[in-house]
């Protein structure tokens, strides 16, 4: 049951990470992410004192279209985490993640033990280190 529940808490990660594909990159531009990444949070706000606050995906706009100098778009890719960058997908159509099965697993009702796939040793006196 923990495994099902900790799929479901990481699917929006995971259904985003199958469909990034980066802005096409112009002969002035580059990616605020670093090379072969990109931005899979959007509309997230970045803000940097002395600069106006701007939306990631925005962000990644000017970097692409050369609108933010090279010499400040080396050093923007350990600033926007909260843009959550990836790498693009090999695949650029978009990938569909099927969701586990997530019907929940019956007891035994009759009584009988269940079988395990590895023998459980018994306990014993010996410390635990």
């Amino acid at each position: 049951m923990v495994r099902v529940m900790s799929f479901f808490l990481f699917w929006p990660a995971l259904e985003s990470l199958a469909q990034v594909q980066c802005p096409e990159i112009s002969a002035m531009g580059c990616s605020i992410c670093g090379e072969g990444k990109c931005v899979t949070a959007p509309d997230v706000v970045f803000t940097f004192p002395g600069q106006p606050s701007v939306p990631c995906g925005t962000l990644e706009a000017f970097g692409s279209d050369g609108t933010i100098p090279l010499s400040q778009c080396s050093f923007l890719p350990g600033l926007i985490g909260d843009c959550e960058c990836a790498p693009e997908s090999v695949n650029s159509s978009p990938v569909a993640i099927a969701p586990a099965d997530t019907s929940p697993i019956a007891p035994a009702d009759n009584g009988s033990p269940v079988e395990m796939d590895s023998p459980v040793s018994p306990p014993t006196n010996a410390p635990v280190s």
